[in-house]
């Protein structure tokens, strides 16, 4: 009973670390005019996926790979299918251009390399399938820096068309996603704090998720030799699930004011986070032995990205039936996972 109970404040600590985290970055950004859109792809998107980040910090330390792989496998299937199919469900997904165009076809990409550079034995003809320290070089200072690269320069040429100057210089590409504006009628400002307690919310967040991620792994490990089960089942089924909390709830309030795109963004940006920073700093720390068997979520994750690529592709918007059919095939995976054990 005390393992569950400090397994249930553990998550408590992460969920609610991670708003404190949400709350005080993003009033930050608004206190640096950081437009709207950039805000979703990256400050709330890695804010909301500070629970995945520090247990999968600790179960590389620990040398728990099931649980790091289950973790951040698990938690993109989970807010792909789930915190889509709700916010489809219940409100109009109606998505830019960039998004379709641009988040969607990196989220696959990103996912298509990890898969490539985790299976050793097919691809590279290795004796066993590791995420090794290189592996996690190249998803961090590739993957991860080519993306945070490439938005600020989309960022930065979208002001340049705006002010009809489209002359590229190094300082404009640095300043001008930072210029201050007039918030668009589109895309209300949000809460803002003053910067001491956005400050403050920031570090009593950290402080949070830290201590939380360190009792996850530590109580996961408890429950999975209490009730005699596999950490790969217990992290996709249950740590993925808990550790999305944060994207759910960030995701639906914002389709339900209307901000579908900042929701997106939020979803595909975590998703992009999760894999190409997380799992690359996981690797740094200690090398990864991948379990195959991880092989058939990350193929579910694949076609489910290229699915919601084709649904927005023609009409930008996911349709209601579109978001109950990823609800319906996350319901048969979950059996599938339970069954597989």
């Amino acid at each position: 009973m005390m393992t569950l109970l400090l397994f249930l404040l553990a998550f408590l600590l992460l969920t609610g670390g991670s708003e404190l985290i949400s709350r005080g970055t993003s009033s930050i950004a608004r206190h640096l005019s950081i437009s709207e859109t950039m805000i979703g792809i990256t400050i709330i998107a890695f804010s909301t996926s500070a629970p995945e980040f520090l247990v999968n910090i600790f179960s590389s330390i620990k040398g728990y790979p099931d649980i790091s792989f289950g973790n951040i496998i698990g938690s993109n299937i989970f807010n792909l299918f789930v915190i889509t199919g709700i916010i489809g469900t219940f409100s109009q997904i109606c998505l830019k251009r960039s998004i379709i165009f641009k988040l969607l076809p990196f989220s696959i990409v990103t996912t298509l390399i990890f898969w490539i550079i985790i299976n050793d034995v097919a691809f590279f003809g290795s004796e066993t399938n590791t995420l090794s320290q290189l592996d996690g070089g190249i998803l961090v200072l590739g993957l991860f820096q080519f993306f945070i690269f490439f938005f600020i320069y989309q960022a930065a040429m979208s002001k340049m068309r705006e002010g009809r100057s489209y002359e590229m210089r190094i300082p404009d590409l640095l300043t001008k996603p930072y210029i201050k504006r007039e918030p668009e009628a589109e895309n209300p400002p949000g809460l803002i704090y003053s910067m001491p307690f956005s400050v403050i919310f920031f570090t009593i967040g950290l402080v949070s998720v830290i201590t939380g991620g360190y009792l996850v792994v530590k109580e996961a490990v408890a429950v999975s030799m209490q009730v005699n089960t596999s950490l790969k089942l217990l992290s996709v089924c249950v740590i993925a699930v808990l550790t999305s909390v944060p994207e759910l709830i960030v995701s639906y309030i914002s389709a339900r004011r209307g901000q579908s795109d900042l929701a997106m963004a939020n979803i595909l940006g975590s998703n992009i986070f999760n894999i190409a920073f997380i799992m690359g700093l996981s690797a740094l720390i200690r090398p990864l032995a991948f379990n195959t068997a991880f092989d058939t979520d990350i193929l579910v994750l694949l076609i489910g990205t290229s699915a919601l690529y084709l649904f927005c592709r023609g009409e930008r918007s996911v349709q209601r039936i579109e978001a109950v059919s990823l609800l319906a095939i996350y319901a048969a995976y979950f059996v599938f996972v339970i069954i597989r054990g």
